[in-house]
């Protein structure tokens, strides 16, 4: 039977002077406080410190000193046989603070009508004709919705043209807002 990945062994460092060691299971590796190095069991793990880094906690925990490791792996298990007698069981203090969500979030209001923020035109601007014509005999004849009116609300309640279509006039040069 294949063994499953949350048996595998962890090595925590949950203090920024790498003084605590815990050990934890991979299942368990969530729960701890990271950002400090963590060492996988050797056996089943690649190595996940530098042989620099390891030759400093090897040095700061071990009773002999060493200069340096010959590759990563090696290191990874000498570090691993001198903090695996060290490491304790995480406690409450090791542990990374977990937040509960809330089960019940209530859903917008998506009835009411709101103006957008993206929509600048104020319809009380008034706007002017200019002599720019349009080429096109639809946009010509869309162009009369603008004779005798002073505010873009003037356009609006002829029935004919939309916000967008005034925007696109605006854009285009046929009408300039005053």
């Amino acid at each position: 039977m294949p063994e499953q990945h949350n048996d595998i062994e962890f090595i925590c460092f949950t203090t920024p002077d790498y003084s605590r060691v815990v050990k934890v299971q991979m299942s368990q590796l969530h729960t701890i406080v990271m950002g400090y190095p963590s060492i996988g069991d050797p056996v089943r793990m690649a190595p996940s410190v530098t042989v620099k880094r390891a030759v400093e906690l090897y040095n700061l925990h071990a009773k002999r000193k060493v200069k340096s490791f010959t590759d990563a792996k090696e290191a990874q298990q000498k570090l691993w046989s001198v903090l695996y007698k060290k490491a304790v069981k995480p406690e409450e203090q090791d542990l990374r603070r977990l937040y509960k969500t809330v089960k019940h979030i209530p859903k917008p209001n998506t009835y009411c009508k709101v103006i957008s923020p993206r929509d600048p035109y104020d319809t009380t601007q008034k706007l002017t004709r200019t002599d720019k014509m349009p080429m096109a005999a639809k946009n010509i004849e869309r162009m009369k919705q603008y004779e005798n009116i002073e505010t873009i609300q003037d356009v609006l309640d002829k029935g004919v043209l939309s916000i967008n279509d005034i925007k696109y006039d605006i854009k285009l040069g046929y009408v300039i807002k005053s």
